[in-house]
């Protein structure tokens, strides 16, 4: 029987992702940012598994390099009383996103290419993101077919801003 190559000696010696334990796994998970948590669940059966529930926990949910559409959102921004900070690309977003959106926990909230939303977007940050402290939202105004009322200016200062 002919001896085994050290090339592949060498590679049975070598560490796999199924040895590595799922605490570990989801250590090195959690420390990428969202595009590459979702691609590093592409490559392997390990890393699907470890990401998981990863999306529960995240303190920064940052998808700005894409539109992803309201479908693939609900499946990565699930409940999560961690998320502190969220920034996202709005261009193939629009009202019926609110309750996806929209977390209580925001601390930070960036919203880009908001076209499709009305002004119900800003009440609504108000009533639902009480402890928000910084608000980003470009577009709202660009369309022309919405409605754009001071009264959902007031909610939003009202909600985020008890006292004044």
């Amino acid at each position: 029987m002919a001896e085994p190559s050290n090339r592949t000696h060498k590679f049975n010696n070598e560490m796999s992702l199924d040895r590595l334990s799922s605490e570990v796994l989801a250590t090195i998970i959690s420390k990428l940012d969202v595009s590459s948590i979702c691609a590093v669940t592409l490559t392997s059966k390990t890393f699907h598994i470890s990401t998981q529930d990863i999306f529960h926990f995240l303190p920064n949910f940052h998808l700005l390099e894409i539109a992803a559409p309201i479908d693939r959102l609900r499946r990565l921004l699930v409940p999560n009383a961690s998320l502190r900070s969220l920034k996202l690309d709005c261009r193939r977003l629009n009202e019926s996103s609110i309750d996806c959106i929209l977390q209580p926990g925001l601390v930070e909230l960036t919203l880009r290419n908001c076209y499709k939303f009305s002004g119900k977007l800003l009440s609504e940050v108000g009533a639902r993101c009480k402890h928000l402290r910084s608000l980003y939202v470009s577009s709202v105004a660009d369309n022309r077919g919405h409605i754009h009322d001071v009264c959902d200016l007031e909610e939003l200062l009202r909600g985020t801003c008890p006292n004044v």
